[in-house]
């Protein structure tokens, strides 16, 4: 499975963390890779799945964070391998929020039977390179994804 998935980074020991984010990102990593640094810095682990499998350079550069793990996923297989990956972090790593980019992985997500909380991330062009969304695409804060 190492050939299939890029895990770059070392996690933090579990006792340490109190919550977990999952962030899809099919389109751009700026927005997820600035997302996942301001829930870093409020004590939140991050699992970003990335569709695709950037430069080395590129790789090397989105990482670097104790409480992110990225896992760069091949296109090809990237939607059949979600919904292990999601019940992975779900029920081993107490993840429940999910942020998304695509309509397709909303949908996927939507339907899986784990008791997920679903919101958009939609890339900008903007300081904060991000913006949270609700269900019915109404601007959110941070802090209100991690009640």
């Amino acid at each position: 499975m190492g050939k299939i998935l890029g895990k770059i980074s070392q996690s933090t020991p579990p006792e340490t963390i109190m919550k977990e984010v999952i962030i899809l990102s099919e389109r751009g990593w700026q927005g997820a890779r600035n997302c996942a640094l301001d829930l870093a810095k409020q004590g939140v682990r991050t699992s970003v799945l990335i569709k695709g499998r950037p430069d080395q350079e590129v790789r090397e550069f989105i990482v670097k964070h104790d409480l992110i793990q990225n896992f760069f996923i091949f296109r090809r297989i990237f939607f059949v391998l979600l919904p292990f990956l999601i019940f992975y972090r779900r029920f081993l790593g107490g993840a429940r929020t999910v942020l998304v980019d695509r309509k397709r992985a909303y949908r996927l997500c939507t339907r899986l039977p784990f008791g997920l909380q679903v919101y958009w991330i939609q890339e900008k062009v903007s300081p904060l390179h991000y913006e949270l969304l609700s269900s019915t695409h109404e601007s959110l804060k941070l802090s209100e994804i991690l009640k």
